[in-house]
């Protein structure tokens, strides 16, 4: 990819019901696709998934995707195992990568989701928060990762910025897209050398956000401080084997 343009929509307030939900999901997905956007992700927690099933909540949003031509992540869902999980669909709604919060127990796969936007990866609830995940994630080849729902640590005014994926943002030099909802707005992370005033935040707010991933400014700031180096394949495979406990 060259550029890419992401969309992020957070919500201040939570809608009151899955209609609700639904209705001001396509809203905004719409306006961002009439701004050029590539990429729509929604955020977590937002109440909509009451009394939904995993099968009918992922069926819901491929059909936004088709609906829209984007590329759409949705808020996770607890699947019939009870893991969290969130899935990645293209322009035409087909599902292109599935991906299960690792969490506490340590255990399960992590992917890579290979597209023409570049490769994509999901990062949900205390993942972000697991420093061993995202130098996985940058290992692999990931170019951008996104985070639906972040598990809201008590963090208050510039603390948050400096913690869970803007961090894995700096020390892995990927993408990060963060979608808020009622603690703190969304996100659009890059490595602090590519942005012009330093901070590593592209862009932040609540609603419908819109920042454009220039790549070419992601490999200047490699060069500057090339992080890449300390990417060794033995220790990224350590904490694959850590982090999945093996696989499944």
């Amino acid at each position: 990819m060259s550029k890419t343009d992401i969309g992020v929509i957070s919500w201040e307030k939570q809608p009151p019901g899955f209609e609700s939900y639904l209705q001001r999901a396509k809203s905004e997905v719409e306006k961002l696709k009439g701004q050029g956007v590539e990429l729509v992700l929604l955020p977590g927690n937002t109440g909509g998934e009451d009394n939904i099933t995993a099968e009918d909540w992922f069926s819901i949003h491929g059909e936004i995707a088709k609906d829209f031509n984007v590329f759409l992540v949705p808020g996770p869902i607890k699947n019939p195992a009870g893991k969290m999980v969130s899935v990645i669909f293209d322009y035409s709604g087909n599902e292109i990568g599935i991906q299960a919060e690792i969490g506490s127990k340590k255990k399960g796969d992590i992917n890579i989701f290979p597209t023409e936007l570049g490769n994509l990866a999901l990062s949900l609830g205390k993942d972000v928060y697991t420093p061993e995940y995202g130098r996985v994630l940058a290992g692999m080849g990931g170019d951008i990762v996104l985070a639906p729902l972040v598990d809201r640590e008590k963090l208050g005014g510039w603390r948050w910025e400096l913690s869970g994926l803007w961090r894995e943002v700096q020390r892995n030099q990927f993408w990060g897209v963060e979608a808020g909802c009622k603690s703190r707005p969304g996100a659009v992370f890059a490595p602090c050398e590519a942005t012009k005033d330093r901070t590593g935040i592209l862009k932040k707010g609540w609603g419908s956000i819109r920042a454009s991933l220039e790549e070419k400014k992601r490999e200047e700031a490699r060069q500057i401080f090339p992080v890449g180096s300390q990417l060794s394949s033995p220790t990224v495979e350590n904490f694959l084997e850590k982090l999945s406990g093996g696989g499944q």
